[in-house]
């Protein structure tokens, strides 16, 4: 796709086309069609981040939409199916299905396209929302089973910004809560302003790697945020216990992390239950490297920062049938191979992110 457009179909309307990332305006058509559902809308948004459970609390707003008709997943296989079973559970039929900040990769894209089938079959409609960059072939596939969908790189605006421009009329909630999601998404750094979501970010965290009902704490979060509300007892306990956990993980991380050098200096560590951006941050300071590179034993999965713009480590996380951002991106590691994850498979994957990176960097 070209670099700085996105792709916007409309097959209610029967339009494609590809406009600039910043042409993502108000659909008033689409917008009412939505609301004519009532409650009976679903969605289905990414876990790992303030993006996609903020894009929940915006149909929690906006739309009325009840906080069970959440579910969400990661990029992968497994969590997607569980976050489609979420979905099935309830036998929507005649509703709203909006998916948002959930990028594609062409491996996953059958098995997308199989849940998408299965929701027309019950005359679903279907919404797609994301800003992470999609393979032609990707939209190929998948956009003709959709009823609208907003795809590509964006550098501008991420999901739930997506989502918001398009369904919901501009006021001053929407402004203010979709700027937050918009800081936690697009500035990881430690600025006073993202400092302050941590607590956002490690409540997150901590439902992922303890909660033994990880949806419905981030249902309850999702709800919370849809009142505005980023402080409270429950977000504060969440934070608490993920803030430890995620401090205590970073430095056992950090004691036994490696650095491979090539074109680039790309800092690898190897752990869990470490919040990624704290992650990656450390490991570029530790190493002075131009990546941060965390590998997550318990999913077998690699997420990447970039130092600054001048480094895109997305194109790593491409080579290794990934996806991303230039300053943040990730990618699946081969399960089979390398979990569990001892000292013989973090020696190879070591090798494998070298020999990636020499591919990469140096061509």
């Amino acid at each position: 796709m070209e670099h700085g457009m996105i792709t916007i179909i409309d097959n209610i309307h029967g339009t494609n086309r590809k406009v600039p990332a910043s042409q993502v305006t108000y659909e008033t058509e689409l917008a009412e069609l939505v609301k004519s559902h009532g409650k009976n809308i679903f969605g289905v948004a990414h876990m790992a981040d303030l993006d996609g459970v903020g894009s929940a609390a915006l149909l929690m707003h906006y739309f009325r939409m009840p906080s069970k008709n959440a579910a969400f997943a990661n990029y992968d296989k497994e969590h997607f199916l569980k976050a489609a079973d979420e979905i099935k559970a309830f036998d929507p039929k005649n509703a709203v299905v909006v998916f948002c900040d959930m990028g594609v990769d062409p491996h996953m894209a059958e098995t997308i396209r199989e849940f998408l089938d299965y929701l027309k079959t019950k005359g679903n409609l279907l919404l797609w929302f994301d800003h992470h960059p999609w393979e032609d072939s990707v939209i190929e596939s998948l956009a003709k089973h959709l009823d609208y969908l907003v795809a590509g790189e964006n550098p501008i605006f991420c999901g739930s910004e997506i989502l918001y421009l398009t369904l919901c009329k501009k006021d001053e909630f929407g402004g203010a809560l979709t700027q937050k999601i918009h800081l936690s998404d697009f500035k990881p750094v430690d600025t006073p302003e993202y400092i302050a979501l941590e607590k956002v970010r490690f409540s997150i965290g901590y439902f992922l790697w303890k909660s033994k009902t990880p949806q419905k704490k981030l249902r309850l979060l999702a709800r919370w945020i849809s009142k505005g509300s980023f402080d409270n007892a429950f977000i504060q306990k969440a934070n608490d216990a993920g803030a430890r956990l995620s401090q205590k993980n970073l430095q056992r991380m950090l004691s036994s992390s490696a650095l491979v050098d090539v074109r680039y200096k790309i800092a690898v560590g190897f752990g869990d239950h470490i919040d990624t951006n704290a992650a990656c941050r450390a490991l570029i300071a530790k190493h002075d490297a131009d990546i941060g590179l965390f590998v997550k034993k318990d999913s077998v999965t690699g997420s990447m920062r970039s130092k600054d713009d001048t480094v895109d480590c997305s194109a790593l996380a491409r080579a290794f049938g990934g996806n991303g951002h230039p300053q943040a991106a990730g990618f699946p590691l081969d399960k089979a191979a390398f979990g569990p994850m001892g000292s013989k498979e973090r020696k190879e994957i070591l090798g494998l992110i070298k020999e990636k990176a020499v591919w990469t960097y140096q061509k």
